[in-house]
């Protein structure tokens, strides 16, 4: 059909901890596939300890406990080390 090279895809994924034994390059790969779906628009809801993983791939955070939405906000600009204490610290006082 003429016009279907120009139609972008829409994708919702939702993926529960998808580096759970996944060796260190594996994971990798599993980050730059995500990052580099070019042509597609794509939602993805990410549920993962891994805040490495989390922060290279997200626009906006949530931190849940006991499914209680406790901080939020967008990993830009922010250091690894800070969202790390966020995330420590809402769980510690759980």
């Amino acid at each position: 059909h003429y016009g279907q090279a120009n139609q972008r895809i829409n994708l919702l994924l939702l993926m529960d901890e998808p580096d759970t034994g996944l060796d260190q390059q594996a994971s990798e790969g599993l980050g730059r596939l995500l990052e580099n779906a070019d042509g597609v628009k794509r939602t993805v809801i990410l549920a993962t300890p891994n805040l490495r993983l989390g922060m290279r791939l997200s626009d906006r955070f949530v931190i849940l406990v006991k499914g209680r939405i406790v901080c939020e906000g967008s990993p830009k600009g922010m250091a690894l080390e800070t969202l790390e204490r966020l995330y420590s610290d809402h769980v510690a006082a759980a």
